[in-house]
This record gives structure tokens, C-alpha cells and sequence, in this order.
């Protein structure tokens, strides 16, 4: 009955208290998407070492929360924006931008035009209500369903 009260663990029941965190932090960084857990996996690392190093208990839990707090606050936010995935615009939206050439003069009163706009065609209106009269340059400024919005470039 006296060592159920001891509340002192083992060398090796800490290596496996350490050893199973460890495990399961790093399997749920595994699951997750993002970088959560990971800090938790580097502080059971330390706490580990500390135990291995005849650290008390107080002193392991210390060093894993203390490790891992501080990789939260300035490791994470810098590891976070150098991950951060760019996005790039695809399909009707790449044309946002882009430059073309009037094939039919654009007339929003008659609700005709179009452009020409690396060698596709596309429907389009004055995004300021002004005539646009074939042959000229013009810049894409919004896309509304199939139909370009755009301006004299």
C-alpha cells in the first residue's frame, strides 16, 4: 500500500511518459494541416532530456511548457509566413489585368462587344459605359459571369 501513494515516478515510467507524448504530438501534427502541434513535440524532446539528466518532475513539466510556450510565440508566426502558400489566379480571373484587342466595337446601350485576348474571344462591355470602337487597346478590369468588363488601355 505505500508505494500507491508514491507519487514519485520512475526514471523509465518518465522516459514513457515522454515517449508516448512525444508519439502522439507528433501524429496529430501528422493529421492537422497546419503546424499545431509540432511546438509540443520539440518540448517533450527537452523534457525528455531533462529526464534522462535526473530532472524532478516539476522541473520536466517546467521545461515543457516553458520550450514550448516560447516556440508558440516567436517560432511559429515566422515558420507560418514562410509556409504560407501564394495564390495564383487561374482561369477566367488570370484575365483580370490583361490587355486585348477590340474585334467589335463595344456599345453597352446595344449590349454588344467583343475581345480578343490571347487569341480567344470574349464577350465584353465598357466598365465606364464609354463606346469603344474595334481595333482599340483594351485592359481587363472585372469579369461579371462570361462577360469582360474593361477600359481604353
Amino acid at each position: 500500500m505505500d508505494s500507491f501513494f508514491n507519487l514519485t515516478p520512475t526514471l523509465n515510467q518518465m522516459l514513457w511518459f515522454w515517449g508516448i507524448a512525444i508519439v502522439f504530438f507528433t501524429m496529430v501534427e501528422i493529421i492537422t494541416p497546419a503546424l499545431v502541434t509540432i511546438w509540443f513535440v520539440v518540448g517533450g524532446l527537452a523534457a525528455l532530456i531533462a529526464a534522462l539528466c535526473g530532472a524532478s518532475l516539476v522541473l520536466q513539466l517546467y521545461i515543457f511548457l516553458g520550450v514550448t510556450a516560447l516556440l508558440l510565440i516567436f517560432c511559429r508566426p515566422i515558420v507560418k509566413d514562410l509556409l504560407k502558400v501564394k495564390s495564383v489566379a487561374t482561369n477566367a480571373s488570370a484575365l483580370i489585368g490583361q490587355k486585348g484587342v477590340v474585334i467589335e466595337a463595344i456599345n453597352n446601350i446595344r449590349s454588344k462587344g467583343y475581345v480578343k485576348i490571347s487569341g480567344l474571344e470574349f464577350q465584353a462591355r465598357s466598365a465606364n459605359d464609354e463606346e469603344i470602337p474595334a481595333d482599340s487597346i483594351v485592359q481587363v478590369e472585372r469579369i461579371e459571369g462570361n462577360t469582360l468588363y474593361v477600359t481604353k488601355a
